[in-house]
């Protein structure tokens, strides 16, 4: 985190304290992998809007990637157990000057996903990707 974004996150934690501040970390590094993965970062600044829906969902999903089954836990540890959290995270920085919003933006827009942390935990059930472990040396 550079200086700046920490210094920043302290002083939202000083009026809210609800999420730890590597959720806040997370999330402004989930916002770039979302748009990346929309491929809203190759539009002219200013028309790379991500939906508070499109933002959650991309969360979970950098969630998996950087923290595989233990996604859940990670979240959950840090104050983020449903898709209002990101968005509380969100407007919090969009407040400080970190994030920005349009005009057609609203916290409404992140009430989806209520069971994010249940959601993960199937995420990571149904994904084909994490290989089986090996089988545990024998022992003569």
């Amino acid at each position: 985190m550079d200086e700046k974004f920490s210094q920043t996150v302290k002083q939202i934690m000083g009026h809210d304290n609800r999420y730890r501040a590597d959720a806040y970390e997370f999330v402004n590094v989930a916002v770039t992998y979302t748009a990346r993965k929309l491929e809203r970062d190759r539009k002219p600044r200013g028309s790379r809007h991500v939906s508070g829906q499109e933002l959650v969902e991309g969360t979970m999903d950098y969630a998996v990637i950087q923290f595989g089954f233990l996604a859940p836990e990670v979240l959950e540890q840090w104050g983020v157990q449903q898709g209002e959290d990101v968005g509380n995270i969100v407007y919090n920085m969009i407040g400080a000057g970190l994030l920005s919003a349009g005009p057609e933006d609203s916290r409404k827009d992140f009430q989806c996903h209520p069971e994010l942390i249940t959601e993960l935990r199937q995420r990571i059930a149904d994904a084909a990707d994490f290989p089986e472990p090996p089988a545990p040396p024998v022992l003569d």
